[in-house]
């Protein structure tokens, strides 16, 4: 186990113990595990006998143990006071300034200092009394003159000799004066506005720092960046119409310190914001229907301010009340199929007033019909393809409609559907026969608002021949089914035209001056009028036929809409 073994050093006090070596030559830790001492204690109220003793602690010690030794060299006793020194002092200070002093010691070492102060050329007197400092600030009166000397003592207890004169000596005379402190002018800015400015800051006194320091009562939410002197405020509604005081603080690190505080005025005036309109979507309503929206509208100034309402475009016979915005609308039996658009624009009582404006459309369906079947018009040379237009004037309820298209016999062979509007989500067609084509479309149920749309083409190739012939496509058989399978009520139709081509040109009257005249491109007619067809036949002027095969005239007067017409070629 551990053992403590304590004898009498017996190299001391002529040599220091180096080393503990075991008897195996194993070395014990000296100051840890092996130690000298030169006095043993007691304890209690026996006072310590002073001998030198070695201390060993082992574990496992077989009692045998070498002791290494050097000679003591002998230290001389520290005979010899320290010498200490002052910072030079300007000839000129402010009331409170620094003082800074050191010393030497070739010995122990300074232990600490006493400083003393002659104020006005009287008598020293002691400022700092055995201080371990090296600086310190002296408090000083304008206009009178200081002295000072330091007395360093040692850690032997050598004191330097009190100094005849003073060491430094400066006068009182400089004034700190306060920072130079630039906010710039006062400002005005609209609610809303960013504020953003940067302070000007300097001080007169040269090597001094400045503080700077937002004082109480600025507006909130204004930052302030000390170190950069940064300003930055986001206002917004409700900061005006008002002025804001910003009162800084610049403080700098003089002795005493000197400060200023200016004061930044920020105007911030009353902006008029226009006011919110809630969206509106499109309607679709019949004809007789009566329509009413809510056009609502907030005012985000505060206190909020009143609106009016104004109709800027609508239809006949819509109306607005100026106060609530309520739009009303009834249309007339005639104002179907058609589409308006509607413009209401809505005003605060702001000075100036601050308007805002909102557009939808209504969609009105001709009610005289739950479906209408519409075919477009077109030519075609015999032998080549075309193809008419397919339209619905449909409640939007409606999924599946057929209808049959009469053709002219013989004159088609081949037929199919295409180009289908996005809301068809099949069409069908019978097979050709010598009176025509049945046409099946199912609809998606209400994606549509229009009232008259295309929905597909039907596409044809013609047979080749010489004869031409103009054919009226009227859409029969007509039926619709709605989503409930409920069948519509009424249907109606709306005939197209098919010109077909040969090597004979086609005459068509849009009224007493409107012709049209069809035939294969870059052939050349003469059109003559007379009352019956033993004539006498009057030209009317010649025609020559576009690349289309279609030529047409607004410019035509006949007289006597019994007059026939004929074209002959040139």
């Amino acid at each position: 186990g551990w053992g403590y073994l304590r004898l009498q050093d017996p190299g001391a006090p002529e040599h220091a113990l180096t080393r503990v070596l075991r008897e195996d030559g194993s070395e014990l830790a000296l100051g840890t595990n092996a130690w000298t001492t030169d006095r043993f204690i007691f304890g209690g109220d026996i006072r310590p006998v002073r001998t030198n003793l070695v201390h060993l602690v082992d574990y496992a010690s077989t009692g045998r143990y070498t002791l290494v030794y050097e000679p003591v060299v002998p230290v001389a006793a520290d005979i010899v006071p320290p010498v200490s020194t002052m910072e030079e002092l300007p000839a000129q200070s402010p009331a409170n300034f620094q003082v800074r002093w050191s010393s030497t010691d070739e010995g122990t070492g300074t232990a600490f200092y006493d400083l003393y102060v002659s104020d006005n050329g009287g008598p020293f007197r002691p400022w700092l009394e055995r201080t371990s400092g090296i600086g310190g600030i002296f408090l000083g009166e304008a206009g009178h003159s200081y002295g000072f000397y330091v007395r360093a003592t040692d850690q032997a207890g050598n004191v330097e000799s009190r100094a005849a004169t003073a060491m430094r000596s400066t006068t009182v005379s400089v004034v700190n004066n306060p920072p130079v402190l630039e906010l710039g002018g006062d400002v005005t800015l609209d609610e809303g506005a960013l504020f953003t400015r940067t302070i000007g800051v300097s001080d007169p006194d040269a090597g001094q720092s400045v503080n700077l320091e937002l004082l109480p009562g600025a507006p909130a939410g204004l930052l302030f960046d000390a170190a950069s002197g940064s300003m930055l405020w986001q206002t917004s509604d409700g900061d005006g119409p008002a002025t804001r005081e910003v009162r800084i603080r610049a403080t700098d690190n003089g002795s005493p310190a000197a400060s200023v505080t200016r004061v930044l005025r920020i105007t911030v005036r009353e902006a008029n914001q226009a006011p919110r309109i809630t969206p509106l979507p499109d309607f679709l309503i019949t004809e007789r229907f009566p329509l009413e929206v809510a056009v609502e509208a907030t005012d985000d100034d505060r206190p909020a301010q009143a609106l009016g309402y104004s109709l800027l475009q609508g239809p006949t016979g819509a109306s607005l009340d100026p106060a609530t915005g309520r739009f009303a609308w009834r249309p007339r039996g005639d104002q179907g199929p058609s589409t308006n658009l509607v413009r209401v624009r809505v005003a605060d009582s702001g000075t100036p007033s601050a308007i805002s404006e909102i557009a939808f459309t209504v969609f009105v369906r001709d009610t005289t019909a739950d479906l209408l079947v519409a075919v477009g018009s077109t030519n075609v040379l015999n032998g080549q393809s075309a193809s008419l237009p397919l339209g619905l004037n449909a409640d939007p309820g409606i999924t599946n409609v057929s209808f049959r298209l009469p053709l002219p016999p013989g004159a088609l062979a081949s037929v199919s559907l295409g180009a289908l509007a996005p809301d068809v989500l099949s069409a069908t067609l019978s097979e050709l026969t010598a009176d025509g084509v049945t046409v099946r479309l199912e609809l998606a149920s209400g994606t549509s608002l229009t009232t008259d749309r295309h929905v597909a083409d039907f596409r044809f190739t013609t047979v080749p021949g010489d004869a031409s012939d103009l054919f009226v496509v009227n859409p029969t058989q007509i039926t619709g089914i709605k989503a409930a399978a409920e069948p519509v009520a009424s249907t109606l139709s709306r005939a197209g035209t098919l010109v077909l081509i040969g090597s004979e040109p086609v005459l068509q009257m849009g009224g007493v001056d409107s012709l049209t005249v069809y035939g294969r491109p870059g052939t050349r007619f003469q059109v003559q009028a007379a009352p019956d067809l033993n004539g006498p036949w009057t030209p009317l002027g010649p025609v020559q036929i576009p690349a289309d095969g279609r030529w047409s005239t607004s410019t035509i007067d006949i007289l006597d809409p019994s007059q026939l017409l004929r074209a002959i070629g040139l």
